[in-house]
């Protein structure tokens, strides 16, 4: 199989209907796939829960001929999930060039000279940072499990746009990064709790979790999927 899974054989997969062995191959051996997979089924699962699902499913299997009442039980949580997927895809994670442009805040692991989002375990990245005009930085990193690592803090270099002084060395899992850039110092005794509690209210695949919203400082996120 050329290329990751299309949305089509994820929706299918999420389904539990049948999918070409090429593909449920290829993506029981793809981080990145089987990530979007995991998300597909949370949302499957997260529309099943929501509030008049069963009202809405009986209304509407009721006005539909039998053929469509063999099918609603699937319908509803994949269209759901698409809904959220494409949500996900519009808010991936900010577009370093359009940033750079703006003069904006961005995060980027680099790795050989070149950004990344995709890299082996044991790898040595350096962090790259938009400042966006601040003067300071709390970079933290999110895994699956919703443990938060500090990777680094404190006054950024001169610039508009920084290779912060730290390499760091890739371990197994896949991480969301979320570098929070301020005037001032970002206190952790405020940032930690309030991405944890973000972490906490989103229903969702943890890397995908939005980073909190916090007076006088801008936050920037990217995602590296760890092979």
């Amino acid at each position: 199989m050329k290329g990751h899974a299309s949305q089509l054989v994820l929706d299918e997969l999420a389904a539990g209907l049948s999918a070409p062995a090429d593909a449920k191959a290829h993506v029981d051996g793809c981080a990145e796939c089987t990530a979007r997979l995991k998300a597909l089924e949370a949302a499957r699962a997260a529309a099943a829960q929501s509030f008049g699902y069963s009202r809405t499913k009986a209304r509407v299997t009721a006005e539909r001929p039998s053929r469509w009442r063999e099918l609603m039980p699937f319908i509803v949580p994949v269209v759901a999930a698409l809904v959220f997927f494409a949500v996900v895809a519009i808010d991936w994670r900010p577009d370093p060039q359009t940033e750079r442009l703006k003069g904006g805040a961005f995060v980027e692991l680099v790795h050989g000279g070149r950004a990344v989002t995709e890299v082996q375990p044991g790898s040595r990245l350096a962090l790259k940072i938009g400042t966006a005009g601040k003067q300071y930085a709390l970079v933290l990193a999110v895994d699956k499990d919703r443990r938060i690592e500090e990777l680094w803090s404190g006054k950024l270099p001169e610039g508009a746009i920084v290779t912060l002084p730290k390499e760091l060395e890739v371990t197994p899992g896949s991480v969301a990064v979320h570098a929070f850039l301020g005037d001032a110092p970002p206190d952790p005794k405020v940032v930690l709790p309030a991405l944890e509690q973000s972490l906490r209210d989103y229903a969702g695949w943890p890397l995908e979790a939005p980073p909190p919203k916090l007076e006088g400082l801008v936050v920037a996120t990217t995602r590296l999927w760890v092979k």
